[in-house]
C-alpha cells in the first residue's frame, strides 16, 4: 500500500505505530541485595533499565528477634556500614528510579519443630506487633525521624515505599493489620510526599484467596509483583500459555486499583520452573498480559541474576535509555531531516525520537487515551513540521531502541 492512499493510511500507519510502542515498552523492577557480585545499588540504577529497584531484604535477628538487614556483603546494618548506601539511594532516586525496602520474616516456616497451629504466638513475619514494626519501618527508612533498635541504617536517605515479601499464608492478619497501619503513617506524612507499598506473591491465586489475599483486597497496594514460577499451576508451560493466562486473569480482576507485574526469574539459575526465554515473553506473554488496564510491568529475580543473563537488556535493547518524571516520548512518521520539527519547545527535558521511512502525508489533530500508558496518559497524534507526530506522558520510564529506524536524543 501507497502512503499516496491518504488519510486512511497515515491512521494505519499511526495505528501500527503505536502498537509497537506498546509492544516495545517494559516497566521493570528487580530485586537487588542478595549478591555480592551483582553491583552496586547504583550501578543499577544507571543501567537505565529499571522503574523500581526492591532492597532485598530486612528480616528478623534468629538471636535477638529484632528486624535486621540482609544484604549479603553489601552492608552490615548491625555495625552501621549501610548507611553508605545513601548516596546510591539518592542517585537513584535523582535518575527517577522508585527504591523501596523488602521485609521478609522469618516466621513459622525457618522455626523447626513448631506445629503451625501455635503460630500466633510467635508473632510472625516479626516478633514485633503490627503497629510497632510500622512504627519502626517508618522511622528507620522512611519519613520518621530515627528508629528504635537500627536508628536509619541507611543514613540520610530516605526510600520510597516497603515491601512485603510473602510467602507464608499463615500470616495474613499480620500483613492485613500492617499494612493499614503503614498506610495510616503514609497519609500523615508533613512533607506531603507519596510512599509506596508493594507486595510480592506466588502466583497461584486460589490459594492466597481466603489468606493473604485479604490483606491485598484492602486496596492500599500501589504494586503487586505476582511470581509466575515455581508453581506448575499458574507458570508459563513450552509453547502454553494458558494456566499463566488464567491465573493472570484472577489476579487483575480481583486488584483492579493496583499495579500488576508480572514475576519472572532472569535465568534459569534464578529458580527451578518458569524461566521464559525474552524473545519467549515477547512473542507469547507480553500480548497477553498487557492487555489487562492493571498491567504494570514486569519483576525481575534478581539483579545479579539479570546481570549475568542479560535479560532486561535482551528486553530493552542494549541502548536503553532512561527517561525521568514528566518525560515526553515523540514519534515520527517520515523520512528525512526534512520531517524534524525545529524547535522542541513545549516539550520537557529528554524525548526519545523514532523516525520511520513510512507516509508523509498530512495528519491531522487527534487525542485518545492509551491502555498500557500509565494512569491512562493521554496520546496525541498532531501535524509538525510535516510529519505525524505522536506525543504522550509516561512517568518514571525505560524506553526500548526500536527495531527499525533510528532513535535520536534530545535534551
Amino acid at each position: 500500500m501507497a502512503c499516496g492512499n491518504g488519510k486512511l493510511f497515515c491512521a494505519c500507519c499511526l495505528l501500527l505505530v503505536l502498537a509497537h510502542v506498546a509492544a516495545a515498552s517494559v516497566n521493570i523492577s528487580v530485586y537487588w541485595g542478595q549478591n555480592g557480585d551483582e553491583g552496586s545499588l547504583a550501578e543499577t540504577c544507571r543501567t537505565g533499565r529499571y522503574a523500581l529497584v526492591i532492597i532485598a531484604f530486612l528480616s528478623e535477628s534468629a538471636n535477638t528477634r529484632k528486624p535486621a538487614l540482609n544484604l549479603a556483603g553489601h552492608c552490615n546494618g548491625t555495625s552501621g556500614t549501610c548507611a553508605s548506601l545513601a548516596t546510591d539511594i539518592a542517585s537513584c532516586q535523582s535518575a527517577g528510579v522508585k527504591v523501596l525496602l523488602s521485609i521478609r520474616g522469618s516466621g513459622v516456616y525457618a522455626i523447626a519443630g513448631v506445629d503451625p497451629s501455635v503460630a500466633e504466638q510467635y508473632r510472625f513475619p516479626f516478633s514485633l506487633e503490627e503497629q510497632e514494626l510500622a512504627n519502626f519501618l517508618w522511622n528507620s527508612f522512611l519519613g520518621g525521624d530515627g528508629g528504635t533498635f537500627l536508628s536509619r541504617p541507611f543514613g540520610s536517605a530516605e526510600l520510597d515505599g516497603i515491601d512485603f515479601n510473602i510467602y507464608n499464608d499463615l500470616a495474613a492478619n499480620y500483613y492485613n493489620d500492617l499494612a493499614k497501619n503503614l498506610t495510616t503513617l503514609y497519609q500523615g506524612a508533613k512533607n506531603g510526599r507519596r510512599y509506596l507499598l508493594s507486595a510480592a506473591m506466588d502466583c497461584s491465586y486460589d490459594s492466597a484467596h481466603d489468606t493473604v489475599g485479604k490483606a491485598l483486597r484492602t486496596g492500599l497496594f500501589d504494586h503487586v509483583w505476582v511470581r509466575f514460577y515455581d508453581d506448575k499451576s499458574c507458570q508459563y508451560a513450552s509453547g502454553d500459555v494458558t494456566n499463566l493466562s488464567s491465573s493472570w486473569e484472577q489476579w487483575t480482576r480481583a486488584l483492579p486499583s493496583a499495579s500488576l507485574f508480572l514475576g519472572l526469574p532472569a535465568s534459569h539459575e534464578a529458580s527451578s520452573e518458569g524461566y521464559i526465554a525474552p524473545r519467549i515473553l515477547e512473542s507469547d506473554v507480553l500480548p497477553v498480559v498487557n492487555r489487562s488496564a492493571n498491567y504494570g510491568g514486569i519483576m525481575l529475580w534478581s539483579r545479579y541474576y539479570d546481570r549475568v543473563n542479560g535479560y532486561s537488556a535482551q528486553l530493552l535493547g542494549k541502548e536503553a535509555i532512561s527517561l525521568s518524571h514528566n518525560s515526553y516520548f515523540r514519534l515520527y512518521i517520515g523520512s528525512g531531516p526534512t520531517n524534524r520539527p525545529t524547535s522542541a519547545r513545549g516539550f520537557r527535558q529528554s524525548a526519545t525520537t523514532n523516525r520511520f521511512t513510512h507516509c508523509t502525508k498530512r495528519w491531522t489533530s487527534a487525542k485518545e487515551e492509551h491502555p498500557n500508558m500509565p494512569g491512562g496518559a493521554a496520546v496525541t497524534a498532531r501535524l509538525q513540521g510535516g510529519a505525524v507526530e505522536v506525543v504522550w506522558k509516561r512517568h518514571n520510564s525505560v524506553w526500548r531502541k526500536g527495531s527499525r529506524g533510528r532513535d535520536e536524543v534530545d535534551r
